[in-house]
């Protein structure tokens, strides 16, 4: 770009435009079954366990977890499990580093907030709502 003032000079400079995914390192994988989360710090649960239950029995699983050595984990936040939610395809709204969180129609995980109707989020579509803490849901926890 040349850039001219009123008495005839000029000065020409060049810009670069430069694009990235600022996703795309938001998520890392530790060996331990645990997602870090680089713009909070958090980790997140990502191992083998995949049960659904009812909201008090996640409250207590996440207070007893202890994974990669790390003790007081919890249920997350109905604004935390909403960070994690990314569009990957039409069926999957959920990060891929996450490969051990189940993505299905009926694959609602809760949160911790809204006692006696508590959050939930559905990775599979994207969508929050709000259900009976009695239903079975699946859990993951947060440190």
């Amino acid at each position: 770009m040349t850039v001219s003032d009123n008495r005839g000079g000029s000065n020409s400079q060049s810009f670069s435009i430069i694009v990235t995914d600022s996703s795309a390192n938001e998520f890392t994988r530790l060996i331990t079954g645990i997602v870090v989360q680089s713009s909070t710090g958090r980790m997140w649960q990502d191992d083998q366990m995949a049960t659904r239950m009812t909201w008090s029995d996640g409250n207590a699983y996440c207070a007893s977890l202890t994974l990669g050595g790390y003790l007081n984990w919890r249920l997350p936040t109905k604004a935390e499990l909403e960070s994690i939610i990314q569009y990957v395809s039409p069926n999957r709204y959920l990060h891929p580093e996450f490969v051990y969180t189940p993505v299905s129609f009926f694959g609602e995980y809760w949160t911790g907030e809204g006692s006696p109707m508590p959050y939930y989020v559905n990775f599979l579509t994207g969508v929050t709502g709000y259900t009976f803490e009695n239903a079975e849901l699946y859990v993951r926890c947060i440190h």
